[in-house]
Order: C-alpha cells, then structure tokens, then sequence
C-alpha cells in the first residue's frame, strides 16, 4: 500500500539521487578531459552520457518546481490560438500583445508572471543559462516572426533565446502563472522535447484545439502519461472578426465529437465537455470601453474565469496533492530511464574491462619478444663487429709491420744512436705521431678508419631495421590504434629517422677507436726502442744486416699484440652497435611499457568508474521503491 507522500518526503529523495547523479556525471566529463581512458582507445558513449544529463536536467527542474508559483501551461498545435487565448484573458492589446501565428521554426517558450514593484516588464533566458532584464518590447520583438522577418540582423539573437518570462500586474496571476509553449512539431526537435518537458513541470494543463486532434496532439498527451496532471481541453472556435463569419456548426460538433470520443481518458475528472470559447471575439470585446457580459458568457471567457478561479485555489491547497503527484510522477519516470541507460552504460563499461585485461596481457608478450629480439640481434652485431675489428687490426697490423721494417735498418742507425739521448717516454711519442702520421694517415678527413666506420653502421642498421619493421608488422590493429592514441603521429616509419642518428652515434663510438688505433702506434714504438738497446753491439758487430732479428722479433710482437687488441676492438665496436639497436628498442619498449601504464591507470580508472555507475543503479532503484511507497 502506498504511503501518503508529502513534499517533506519526496524532496529528499530526489535531491539525493540527484546528488549522487551529479558526482557521477562529474567524473564522467573529467574522465573525457584527461584523456586516460581515450589513449586506450576507451570513450564512453556520448549518447549515454548525454541523455544520461538531460535526465538530470529534467529531474532537477522537477525539484525546482516544488516552490514555484502554481504554474498553468498553454499547449496546442500551431495557429491553434493559444498566444490568443492568453491575450483575451489577460485583456492585452497592441505592444503589450503576445505575438500570435508565431511559427513552429522561432517560437519561445513565454512564461507570464506577477509584476512586483520594481520588477522589469520582461526577462530573457539565455540558452548559456544566463539571463537578461529588459523590456517586453524589445523580448516580443525578438520571438516574432514579422518582426524578424523585417529586422534579420535580429535572427542570429533570437536563436539563442531558451524562454521569455513576461510580467504584468494582473491579479489573475496573483497565485498563479501561464506558460505559453510553443507547438509540437517544431522544425528543430530539441524545441519540441523542450516543449514537452516543460508540460510535465506544469502543474495543469489547458489544451487549446483548434482543428480536429491529429496524431501530434496524441503524442504530447501521451507524454504527460506519468504525470496525472489535469489536462482541461479548450476549443478555440475561430472566426474573421471584421467579416463576423462563425465557424461552420458541423465544423465545430466534429471536433467536439472527435476530442470526446478518443482524448476524454487525459481529461480532468471534472471536465465532461470541453470548453467552447472564441478567443478572438473575447479579446474583441475586452478591447471595448464597455464589455459585453453576455457576450462574455457567450464566448466563453466567464467559464474560462472559473477554471482559473479554480486554478487559483488549487494554489494555496496547503497539502499541494496534485503538484505532489506530478513531481513524483515525472520523477519515477525520469530515474527509471536513468536506471535504464545507467545500467547500459554499466554493461558497455564491463566490456571495455575485459578488452583492457586482454590488451595487458598482449603487451607483456610484447615485452618477451622485444627482449628476445634484442639477444638475436647482439648475435648478428657481434660477428659484424668482430668481422670489421679483424680488418681494422689486419690493417693496422700492416702498417706497424712496414713501420717496423723501415724504421729498425742499418742506414738508419744516426736515428736510432741520436734516440738513445732520449727518455723513452719521449721516443715512444715521437714514434707515435710519426706512424699515426705517414703510414696510418690519420689526419686526412675522411680516411680509411672513417670508412670502415660507416660501412660497420650501415651493416648494424641492415639488420636492426628489418627486425624491427617485422615486429612492428606483427602488432594487431588494437595495438596500433592504442600507440596511435597514446603518441600521435607515431608509426614505424618514423622510427628510422632515430634510427639514423642512432647509427652516427654508432660512428661517433666507433671513431673513438682512434683511441686504440694510438695504443696500437704505440706498440711499434715500444719494439724499435727495444731493439735499440743493443745499437752498440750492432756498431761493433760485422754482421752484415746487424737488426734483422731484432726487426723480426718485433714485427712478430706487433702481430701478437694486434690479435690481443682485436677482442678489445670487437667489444666497443658490438657496445656501439647495440646502443644504436637500443635506441629502436628502447623506443619500442617504451611505449608498450607506457601503455602497460596507462592499462593499469585506465583499468583502475574504468573500475571504479563501473562501480559508481553500479552503485547509482542500486541507489537509483531504491529511491523508485520509496517514492512508489514500498520498504
């Protein structure tokens, strides 16, 4: 059984789901904002999201209506005369005249309030939200077509008008307000769902009908469906007033027939017949100095001032049932659809969870893989390296053995004597520079060491680059799509431009074995200075080539310590080749262990984004239970 429900109970129900739904959409919009989810190729659909906030917007202008005057909507379809209507009840006339025959492309909602004292004739509510005193000439102006129509600099503002709210001192409005909506079936369809959820903030309903019900009547009376608001139909019997030609008779009784055989369900309990009234001839008459009150009780307007009469005390009904009703209804309504789209949104958020469990997975094999292309990669490097630490001692080995042989002979022994006054220290670099000089030929730019140099990087990046592009190859267009988010622009092609100053860095290195092309110059210099020690033997001596043992004895030393170098030479020579396969692989490493990172965040992120979202649903369905009365 349903418990009597009072303003006191039904607020705070509201405002706390409204509360929770607001935090939820909160983090919704700051996840978009930075962008954790969306590098993983995760969006929440904007579709839920945004219905998920107009349902928010909705159910908090219920809540707001809890203490707004009673507020009495006009609806009807366009050129019903609703604009009017209102115009003959008020008794306005020329510019203090709503706009009539607005049509469905530029009409705004007007709402038409009591004027205290020092209040502006009219206010404009922008669709930013923001709102704007003036005058009600200048509002009118701007929501009537004819006058837009000959003032188009004045379209581009109009459009951005959301309502108009009109006030008059007028004690019809003294407890209550009008809303005149614009007519369903507005060229844009957000101005006919504004329409629409502006009837269910109304507390009563007056549907003004001016030709037989059509299919666009049904439907906005199905949209109050939840509301059980009092719907008081109103047939607006037409005329030409300066011809005084009265709608056809049978005319009239076929919408009569028609309203009362297919729409009687949404009437008031009170209402049995439809009120028959001639707007048009009511405002006729109003205008007179001296009104007609027969003529007013012929057309209708003294039985449209009891239905406000009625209205009016319905105002200060201190228990407010039916405004209770109407809020509560519309609201269940609303956070069912809320649960509804919650709940898929819930459902597509567990689906993004399994998809980012299975992409961490993936960029763990990532990781495997790339350590185990980097292992067949330092075996490819190191027989390059110690291909090319070969050829560089051959060469060098060549020319210590000539240097060598030059050097340790008979015609030159002046030399060798004239160095035994020298420290060997001194010998050896004067040696050094002068093999460095004349026979490795290292001065001149570029030079033989420069080339084998390259030819070393050139040989490294024709095996890095073709393991890399088949590992890049093998990723699967998730994968792709996650770097592409998560770096943008990236793609393989643009790797070898690292790759390339990775490789001159590789010949930076391998330059620096210039280093150890001296301490080889060293080593002749050291066998001459030993093979001098015995100049004076060699002086006393009739051997006819006194250093030929000498020289051999040093040329094989040279031999011997160039071999022992080339491991040396091999090791900085593979050191400079994987460095420059570590740029490409550091890269690559990077961004899967970048994007294992944003999984994480993400997963964390999305989890407990699903919870929320799971915790508003259960909340949710609680808050239906307790305002449909059941524990």
């Amino acid at each position: 059984m349903e418990e009597k429900m009072s303003l006191c109970l039904l607020l705070p129900i509201l405002e706390s789901n409204n509360s929770q739904l607001t935090g939820l959409l909160s983090e919704l919009e700051l996840l978009a904002e930075n962008g954790i989810l969306h590098k993983q190729g995760i969006n929440v659909d904007p579709v839920f999201v945004s219905r998920m906030r107009a349902l928010h917007t909705n159910l908090q202008a219920q809540i707001n209506t809890a203490t707004r005057p009673f507020t009495l909507a006009v609806v009807g379809e366009f050129k019903a005369g609703k604009s009017t209507l209102l115009n003959a009840l008020l008794g306005l006339h020329g510019e203090a005249r709503l706009p009539t025959g607005v049509p469905p492309s530029t009409a705004k909602s007007i709402i038409i309030s009591y004027r205290d004292e020092g209040m502006p004739s009219a206010r404009i509510k922008w669709q930013d939200g923001t709102e704007e005193d003036t005058e009600w000439v200048r509002a009118r102006n701007l929501i009537d077509h004819i006058w837009l129509e000959k003032h188009p600099e004045d379209m581009s503002t109009s459009e951005r008008i959301s309502d108009v709210t009109y006030f008059l001192k007028d004690p019809i409005l003294t407890r209550l307000c009008l809303n005149d909506l614009p007519g369903p079936g507005a060229k844009n369809i957000r101005d006919t769902e504004v329409a629409y959820d502006k009837m269910k903030q109304a507390d009563a309903i007056l549907w003004c009908i001016g030709e037989v019900p059509t299919d666009t009547d049904v439907s906005f009376l199905n949209a109050l469906s939840e509301t059980s608001q009092k719907v008081i139909p109103i047939i607006n019997i037409r005329e030409d007033i300066p011809n005084r030609i009265l709608r056809n008779d049978n005319e009239i009784k076929d919408i009569r027939d028609t309203v009362l055989k297919d729409f009687r369900q949404y009437f008031s309990s009170e209402f049995t017949e439809p009120l028959m009234v001639s707007a048009k001839m009511i405002e006729y008459e109003r205008a007179k100095e001296t009104p007609d009150e027969i003529m007013y009780e012929k057309y209708g307007f003294t039985g449209m001032l009891k239905v406000i009469q009625g209205f009016q005390q319905q105002a200060i009904d201190p228990e407010q049932s039916h405004r209770i009703r109407r809020i509560k209804g519309v609201s269940i309504n609303l956070i069912e659809k809320l649960v509804s789209t919650s709940s898929l949104l819930e459902q597509d958020l567990k689906k993004e969870l399994i998809k980012l469990g299975a992409a961490r997975g993936s960029n763990e094999d990532r990781i495997i893989e790339i350590c185990n292309i980097t292992d067949l990669l330092r075996s490819e490097i190191r027989t390059l390296a110690k291909n090319t630490a070969t050829e560089l001692c051959r060469i060098v080995a060549g020319h210590a053995k000539a240097f060598v042989g030059d050097v340790l002979q008979v015609s030159n022994l002046p030399d060798l004597y004239a160095a035994l006054t020298k420290s060997r220290t001194t010998m050896e670099k004067m040696l050094q520079e002068r093999f460095e000089k004349e026979y490795l030929l290292l001065d001149k730019k570029p030079n033989w060491l420069d080339s084998l140099c390259n030819n070393f990087a050139e040989e490294v990046r024709a095996v890095i680059i073709p393991e890399w592009r088949a590992f890049w190859s093998r990723l699967s267009d998730e994968e792709i799509q996650r770097i592409e988010l998560a770096h943008p622009g990236l793609t393989f092609n643009s790797l070898p431009d690292s790759l390339i100053k990775a490789m001159i860095d590789v010949v930076m290195r391998v330059v620096s074995i210039l280093g150890i092309a001296g301490v080889l110059a060293a080593v002749p210099g050291g066998q001459i200075i030993d093979a001098v020690g015995v100049v004076g033997v060699i002086i006393l001596s009739l051997i006819k080539d006194p250093l030929e043992s000498s020289r051999r004895r040093a040329i094989n030393s040279v031999e011997l310590q160039t071999d022992s170098l080339s491991y040396d030479i091999r090791d900085n020579l593979l050191n400079a080749g994987m460095e420059g396969n570590s740029v490409i692989a550091n890269k690559i490493r990077d961004i899967v262990l970048l994007d294992i990172d944003i999984t994480d965040k993400a997963k964390t992120t999305l989890s407990d984004l699903t919870n929320h979202v799971s915790m508003y649903v259960e909340n949710a369905r609680e808050h239906i239970e307790a305002l449909k009365g059941k524990k």
